[in-house]
């Protein structure tokens, strides 16, 4: 067939019954020759390339819990490494590989530990579908950290079986203890990268004034410090120890922005040496991250949600409920390990240390559950000797868990009536602390006017970790600026943050400087002038200049950063420091629209009749029927309402319970006589009850009693 006339015309094709014409034939097969290897780089794209050419670095540490199975290890690398590298993109690839032979055999080694789990643990389409709804991590990088560090999820610690928090100062046992302190040199280290911040400085201020000196770690680094750099910086440093001494090295290390230190290393060492674990780790009330998907593996009757009542939180999770000791006759008590504050032998916590070294960089830095989630699994592992300072002997953590939270939008009356009974501001109370020439000698820089002490020991707790929602309540990211007083807002963004405001009360006992007037600008002004500036950025400063930057300015500072004179006369009473906590950090007093002076007589209005009510906060709202009543801006009345309310109930409810025969013979009864001929009812009593147990007989009684 002629394709073009004799002009170069193309020329339509006419139809033919024989073969395809040699032109045709010649496209076909260019087109295919294009074709095939495209389709081949779109098969590699589509389907994960051979296991050998996966960067699997460090991937020796994980195969004897994977069986010695090398594909399967780099496998599971290249999906969990796939994993990682998307977070920051929407998490496209966080739940990939879970049809894998690595994952099949992660499943299958736990559900044969808990076969009764063996459903809901060995359901890959669960995974999947809790994967997309919400994952703390790639379910196949925990995959690969049971691997590494199997866990044993049959039985609990052992150190942890008797939580009875028996009486450490027994005699035979001090005796014990002072032997073993004989050879024993201690160590207090910190990590802080960022010096000229001076978000350190209350540790360092703190620890010195306790006669603790702390080493620094990381002031000489440069870079973002994650997990690898933290662990690096600390081995390295142990390392330096010599090997023979390393068995009497008693090791304190702590997070750097969030510790107080109140009590000598003698009641550190002493408080660890009697709990005869190689590592003690600080107790906290919030059991992360095992309590969040997929860290908890399904292992448990109820981990879609978590129960809200504190007493019963968690306890449906097989992990959290049943691996870690209980708080008997303590609900609500800290008993799951928290990572910020540790103290234990040098060789104990480098052997600890050791076991993830090796693994690769882009794992440590984005270990499933952050640096606490690798401590943990090492604790569940019952290999290093770890236990958990749950009866708070040396650290007090502040986190706790409660019933609710004060940023969840609940009736304003609700949180007056719960707040100061919470579990997060009923932790400690102030106590004053005598002065003493023994101690003197040990404080260069003062002593401190009062200490806080534990409520449920009645101890000065050593340590003191300011973790979870109390530093929340004054953080960029939970607090909305324009929803704040001016005067609160160097609450978040200046020098008085929250671990700064327990620090200086601790050194002037309360002060009578408000937030926001003249005198109290002052003093930040000329703290802001007496300022360390001399050091532009980070330096590579020495303990003692570090201690002299910090102390620049802060005797002008802490009378202004300390808390209200008042308040803190409420916090050295136990029954009532719940109450000066909630004055002081509920997310009510920062808000506009009630003015302080409101916030605190309804406050100590509120705890007065909740504290003396038999039901508690329950039957006060129910009372008032306020469990839905918000104050806004302009309801003035409606406090004034709520505070008289409150106080009349307090004063009367002794006369109610002499008088309430009379009401009943003299009152209710011939009412109720008169109601049930209208209504043709026989039950004249029970009727005569009802009325004079109603809101509005009580309301009537109180308004002529108050006559």
């Amino acid at each position: 067939e002629r394709v073009h006339d004799e002009k170069g015309h193309r020329l339509s094709p006419l139809p033919s019954k024989t073969a395809m014409p040699l032109d045709r034939r010649a496209n076909h097969v260019s087109a295919f020759l294009w074709f095939f290897p495209v389709t081949c780089l779109t098969m590699v794209q589509c389907f994960p390339p051979s296991v050998s050419k996966i960067d699997s670095e460090g991937f020796e540490v994980f195969m004897e819990g994977a069986g010695g199975d090398e594909a399967l290890v780099k496998e599971l690398m290249y999906y969990c490494k796939r994993g990682m590298d998307s977070q920051d993109n929407g998490k496209a690839h966080y739940c990939e590989g879970l049809r894998t032979r690595g994952f099949d055999k992660f499943v299958r080694s736990v559900s044969k530990q808990m076969p009764q789990y063996k459903d809901t643990v060995e359901d890959i389409d669960e995974w999947e579908r809790r994967c997309r709804r919400r994952a703390d991590a790639p379910p196949t990088c925990v995959a690969l950290s049971y691997f590494m560090l199997p866990i044993d999820f049959r039985s609990m610690h052992e150190s942890v079986k008797d939580n009875s928090c028996k009486n450490s100062d027994a005699p035979e046992a001090h005796n014990q203890t002072e032997k073993q302190k004989k050879n024993m040199e201690f160590l207090a280290l910190t990590v802080e990268t960022h010096t000229a911040s001076l978000k350190h400085c209350s540790l360092i201020r703190t620890a010195s004034a306790s006669g603790v000196e702390f080493e620094v770690l990381g002031t000489h680094y440069r870079g973002v410090m994650g997990h690898t750099a933290k662990i690096n910086l600390l081995k390295n440093r142990i390392n330096l120890i010599p090997a023979s001494k390393r068995k009497n090295t008693l090791l304190l290390f702590t997070d750097s922005r969030d510790v107080i230190v109140q009590a000598s290393s003698d009641f550190i060492i002493n408080g660890f040496l009697r709990s005869g674990v190689k590592v003690l780790f600080n107790a906290e009330g919030n059991c992360y991250p095992y309590s969040y998907f997929p860290l908890h593996m399904m292992l448990g009757d109820n981990t879609h949600s978590i129960p809200h009542k504190a007493e019963g939180r968690f306890n449906g999770y097989h992990i959290c409920g049943k691996l870690f000791a209980d708080t008997p006759g303590r609900p609500g008590s800290p008993r799951w390990l928290n990572s910020g504050a540790f103290v234990g032998y040098a060789d104990a916590v480098l052997e600890i240390l050791e076991a993830i070294q090796n693994a690769p960089t882009w794992f440590i830095e984005r270990y499933p559950g952050s640096d606490q989630g690798f401590f943990m699994q090492a604790y569940l592992s019952q290999k290093f000797g770890i236990g958990i300072d749950t009866c708070s002997h040396i650290f007090t953590s502040i986190a706790t868990h409660d019933d609710y939270s004060e940023h969840h939008p609940w009736g304003d009356m609700f949180l007056y009536a719960h707040g100061p009974h919470r579990r997060n501001w009923n932790v400690l109370y102030a106590a004053e602390k005598k002065k003493d020439q023994e101690s003197e000698k040990t404080a260069p820089y003062g002593n401190f006017s009062l200490v806080w002490r534990n409520k449920a020991t009645g101890k000065v707790a050593p340590i003191i970790h300011l973790n979870g929602q109390i530093k929340a309540y004054f953080s960029p990211n939970k607090v909305k600026r324009h929803r704040m007083r001016p005067e609160f807002h160097i609450f978040v963004d200046g020098p008085c943050s929250v671990v700064k405001r327990f620090e200086a009360t601790m050194f002037v006992a309360g002060s009578h400087v408000v937030p926001g007037t003249q005198a109290w600008e002052n003093r930040v002004a000329a703290y802001e002038l007496a300022r360390f500036h001399d050091v532009e950025g980070d330096s590579d400063l020495e303990y003692d200049a570090l201690l002299e930057q910090c102390h620049q300015g802060w005797e002008i500072l802490a009378d202004a950063c300390s808390f209200a004179n008042e308040t803190v006369q409420h916090m050295k009473n136990a029954k009532t420091s719940g109450l000066g906590f909630f004055l002081e950090f509920s997310p009510l007093r920062m808000e506009p629209r009630i003015d302080v002076k409101a916030h605190v007589q309804l406050a100590k209005a509120t705890f007065a009749a909740t504290s003396a009510i038999e039901g508690g906060p329950t039957e006060y709202l129910n009372l008032i029927e306020g469990r839905k009543m918000y104050l806004m801006g302009r309801s003035q009345k409606l406090i004034q309402k709520g505070a008289e309310e409150v106080i009349d109930h307090v004063v009367s409810e002794a006369h109610q319970k002499a008088l309430a025969p009379f009401y009943f013979y003299f009152i209710a009864l011939p009412v109720a006589f008169v109601a049930s001929i209208l209504t043709r009812s026989r039950h004249i009593v029970s009727v005569a009850r009802r009325f004079a147990t109603s809101r509005f007989f009580r309301a009537h009684v109180l308004k002529i009693r108050a006559s």
